[in-house]
């Protein structure tokens, strides 16, 4: 895949500055994901999210559920390798429309 990106391509010069491109991209992508869920929690109630004020919560709350599915998009992001999503993939339901985003995050019914 990597000698597509270039016409003369060699393993030895372009193959670690890619390999470090797509290790910074994962990165890059994975630091944007919290900082999007972050500002999403911020917005939505002015939460600040520590593992006291996460215990502090109603069990049944909208929050609380947030937080889990957050939690686990995140997780899942952080174990992906640029070629794919090795931990799982699953929908950031923060980044969708208001409208739909507690169906993303819940079962996505609405598109049945």
């Amino acid at each position: 895949m990597d000698n597509d990106c270039a016409e003369d391509f060699d393993t030895k010069t372009h193959g670690p500055l890619f390999a470090i491109l797509r290790k910074y991209s994962v990165v890059r992508f994975v630091k944007n994901v919290k900082s999007s869920f972050t500002k999403y929690l911020a917005a939505k109630c002015d939460f600040t999210w520590t593992q006291e004020s996460e215990a502090a919560l109603d069990k049944d709350s909208d929050l609380l559920k947030d937080l889990v599915a957050g939690r686990d998009g995140i997780a899942r992001a952080s174990k992906l390798s640029f070629w794919s999503w090795d931990a799982g993939s699953t929908h950031f339901f923060w980044r969708w429309q208001p409208e739909i985003q507690q169906d993303m995050r819940d079962d996505l019914n609405y598109l049945s």
